[in-house]
């Protein structure tokens, strides 16, 4: 385990303990175990792994999984094929984590900077933000689809997603069945935003068959 690995699980821990909840490093198995409503499994993945199998066993312990996937692992495919169709970020309740050098101009920090060992090694690492992006999605303007959301801090991402007010959805769920490959991703959102897009969209799929059979009719 590296020491950039280990500095993530207590970044992780912290974080969840500032909002309140109990989370344990190495505990059943899990990078970090939080006791939130629905128990979660957060797993820093820096290498190739079996994604949905690890993720069913959590469930099948009654947890649910949350695959934080390091910028430092972007320089390396962890799908099986090397190809989009295999990339765990999208298909699994996965987030791409981001570093930013602390303080007032927050500049994103460049490969040749994160992947340096002395960033982590050398004590440094308090003046590294972190942040999430890529999966998250937002209601659109129109309130009929999603579209892609901008990156928000871990802090912030993990209180969404312990309380609930962020869920994993399927690119189904999000993006019925678009062909769009801007909306091929499954993704984080809120669930009462899901819940009033499907109803939407079954709504219109009944006005669709009304005009149909009207238009029939019509000709009958």
């Amino acid at each position: 385990m590296t020491n950039e690995h280990m500095w993530l699980q207590g970044v992780v821990r912290d974080l969840c303990e500032q909002l309140g909840y109990v989370a344990r490093l190495e505990a059943d198995f899990a990078d970090v175990k939080v006791e939130s409503p629905v128990p979660y499994a957060v797993e820093v993945q820096r290498v190739s792994t079996d994604f949905a199998k690890r993720t069913a066993q959590r469930s099948a312990n009654g947890m649910k999984t949350l695959w934080l996937l390091p910028e430092t692992e972007k320089q390396r495919s962890l799908g099986r094929n090397g190809t989009d169709n295999d990339d765990p970020l999208f298909y699994h309740p996965a987030v791409r984590l981001c570093y930013y050098w602390a303080g007032r101009d927050h500049r994103t920090m460049v490969p040749t900077q994160y992947l340096n060992r002395e960033v982590w090694n050398a004590g440094a690492t308090h003046k590294i933000d972190l942040s999430v992006a890529v999966t998250l999605w937002t209601l659109a303007d129109d309130r009929s689809g999603f579209e892609r959301s901008s990156s928000m801090p871990l802090r912030g991402f993990l209180n969404e997603v312990l309380s609930g007010k962020l869920e994993w959805f399927t690119k189904e769920q999000l993006h019925g069945t678009s062909n769009d490959k801007r909306s091929k991703w499954a993704g984080w959102a809120n669930p009462e935003d899901v819940q009033q897009v499907i109803a939407l969209r079954q709504l219109k799929r009944l006005e669709g068959r009304r005009a149909a059979n009207a238009a029939r009719r019509r000709s009958d």
